[in-house]
């Protein structure tokens, strides 16, 4: 009678061991919760990106309504031949001008700007968030975040923006989009 003999593993002391088939069987388990681990991590980053990004244009929604009330109106799309989001960053993050009134005398004064910007929020990461130049503000996946004034398609007697930014995938009406408006809904 003959025996088959396997691959086998032993310790040196003669113990038992673990045969090929048991180690290969552990190495793909292991890669299996490896490659479901990675998957649950992605999702995870999109996610924070996603909030980051919503955090991101809800400030800058605040901040333009904040200009509205200093200026009167909504930042211009075109300013100084910056346009969109880098006039945005322009107008937001700059010193801006404080005029305040005590009866019949003002006074100007300069205070800080409406929003201090991350370098991650600035295309090319320029390491300061102070527009010297201003640069278009991009989204936590790098994608430029659009800036328009007046809203499209909104009746030109109300005053309106819009900052939109086109999520993960880029594209519009994707369903992924983060957007902040004033005007018609």
């Amino acid at each position: 009678m003959s025996r088959k003999r396997g691959l086998v593993l032993r310790s040196r002391n003669g113990g038992g061991g673990f045969t090929l088939i048991e180690m290969l069987v552990v190495i793909c388990i292991i890669l299996i919760l490896m490659a479901l681990m990675g998957v649950l991590i992605k999702g995870v980053i999109d996610r924070a990106r996603y909030k980051d990004t919503t955090a991101l244009v809800k400030s800058l929604k605040l901040k333009c309504e904040q200009y509205k009330t200093d200026e009167g109106v909504y930042p211009p799309v075109n300013y100084a031949g910056y346009s969109g989001s880098q006039a945005l960053h322009f107008l937001l993050g700059r010193q801006r001008t404080v005029r305040t009134s005590h009866g019949a005398s003002s006074t100007t004064t300069k205070a800080d700007p409406y929003m201090e910007f991350k370098s991650k929020w600035l295309q090319g990461n320029p390491g300061s968030g102070y527009p010297n130049p201003p640069v278009p503000l991009v989204d936590m996946w790098m994608g430029q975040i659009q800036y328009y004034n007046p809203k499209p398609n909104a009746p030109a007697t109300t005053p309106s923006y819009w900052i939109v930014s086109y999520g993960k995938d880029g594209v519009a009406n994707s369903g992924d989009e983060v957007t902040s408006d004033v005007g018609d809904d």
